[in-house]
């Protein structure tokens, strides 16, 4: 018994360590932070905004990524914006260790009532506009936002947005505003999101 203590004991010291990085904070006058891997813990941030008036099901995220080690990229600045539609509730007891029929059901009946409804998504704009600190503007291309998409290919989850390049340079202070954006030709709006750098630092959990 001692020796199962002990071993329990050292698989939950060696299953982190602490972290520290630098990260780009994204704030707005509407939305919401949330941590860029839930499950996982850590100290980037990104910014979410719900479409669907008092539904969490579906999501648009936006998030900016440093160059360096914690983002496995060598040089450049990057800003990853996508729209998230869940479908599944998942639940570690819908495992097949800790099944529960109830929650089982409530999934599957969740996933069709979602899936049925279908939604458009298009822009303005196939551009978003950068704006640094001395109010020099630059327009990116964001591909996500040169055609029309639409909802429902996927099983569980459906993803749909891009990942784009907004400087070859470290950007540590900069405003992002989207083009107009429409959900089934209703916009959607997106307030301006300004990005600062922060200094940040969480246990690393090596099962992430």
């Amino acid at each position: 018994m001692k020796v199962f203590f002990k071993t329990i004991v050292i698989v939950f010291f060696l299953s982190g360590c602490s972290v520290k990085g630098e990260y780009l904070k994204p704030e707005s006058t509407t939305g919401s932070l949330n941590m860029v891997y839930p499950k996982c813990g850590g100290f980037k941030k990104v910014i979410e905004f719900f479409p669907l008036e008092n539904e969490d099901w579906l999501v648009f995220q936006v998030y900016a990524k440093l160059p360096g080690k914690f983002e496995n990229s060598t040089a450049g600045t990057k800003l990853r914006a996508y729209f998230k539609f869940r479908y599944n509730e998942w639940s570690y007891k819908e495992s097949p260790l800790f099944k529960n029929k109830i929650i089982h059901e409530k999934n599957r009946r969740l996933m069709s009532e979602r899936k049925k409804k279908k939604y458009t998504i298009r822009a303005s704009s196939p551009f978003i506009t950068v704006i640094h600190p001395n109010g020099k503007k630059e327009k990116v291309l964001f591909p996500f936002f040169e055609k029309e998409y639409k909802n429902g290919c996927g099983v569980f989850y459906d993803f749909r947005g891009s990942e784009v390049y907004l400087s070859q340079d470290r950007l540590e202070n900069f405003t992002i505003v989207f083009p107009d954006i429409y959900l089934n030709n209703k916009k959607f709006y997106v307030p301006p999101i300004k990005f600062n750098i922060k200094n940040g630092s969480y246990t690393y959990l090596l099962n992430c």
